[in-house]
C-alpha cells in the first residue's frame, strides 16, 4: 500500500483523520448529535470519538439534538437561535437542513410561515456575507487585482 491519498481525498486504510477544528466548531455549538456531525463531515464516528477523547475541551458543555432517524417537521422555537447560528457559521440552507433532518422545502416553509425563523435566516445570512465580504475583496474575473501598499 502506497501512503499517498486515493483519489476524492480518502486517505486509505488506517491512517488518522485530520482534526478539524474550523469545520466543527459550528456544528458543536449548534448542539448537533455525533452521527450528524459524523455525517455531515463525512467521517467514521469511530473518528469522532478519538477527536472528543483527544480533545475534550473542544466538545464540553453542549447540547444535543435528538437523533437523526426520526423526521421532525414540527417547528420548534430552538430552530430560530440554531438556524441563525448555522447561517452565521456561513453553512447553506442544503446544510442546515441536513444537520436538522429536514428537508430544504421545509427550511423554505418554515421561512415563510413563522416570520421569526425568517428573520433570524436573513440575519444570520447578513452576518455571514458581511464576514465573509471583509475576508475577501469582490472582483471580476479578469480584472486587475487591486495594488495596496507602497508598490509602484
Amino acid at each position: 500500500m502506497s501512503a499517498t491519498p486515493a483519489p476524492g481525498g480518502k486517505r486509505g486504510r488506517g491512517q488518522a483523520t485530520k482534526f478539524n477544528p474550523e469545520q466543527l466548531r459550528p456544528l458543536v455549538d449548534a448542539g448537533t448529535n455525533d452521527s450528524q456531525i459524523a455525517r455531515f463531515l463525512g467521517i467514521d464516528r469511530k473518528s469522532l470519538f478519538n477527536w472528543k477523547r483527544t480533545h475534550p475541551e473542544f466538545f464540553a458543555n453542549r447540547a444535543v439534538l435528538p437523533v437523526p432517524g426520526r423526521r421532525r417537521r414540527v417547528f420548534r422555537v430552538e430552530h430560530v437561535g440554531q438556524a441563525q447560528r448555522f447561517y452565521e457559521s456561513g453553512l447553506t440552507t442544503l446544510d442546515v437542513a441536513k444537520i436538522l433532518c429536514v428537508h430544504r422545502s421545509t427550511l423554505d416553509r418554515w421561512r415563510h410561515q413563522y416570520p421569526e425563523f425568517g428573520q433570524a435566516v436573513q440575519t444570520g445570512r447578513a452576518a455571514a456575507s458581511q464576514l465573509r465580504t471583509k475576508d475577501v475583496a469582490p472582483r471580476r474575473r479578469g480584472a486587475p487585482i487591486p495594488r495596496t501598499g507602497d508598490r509602484p
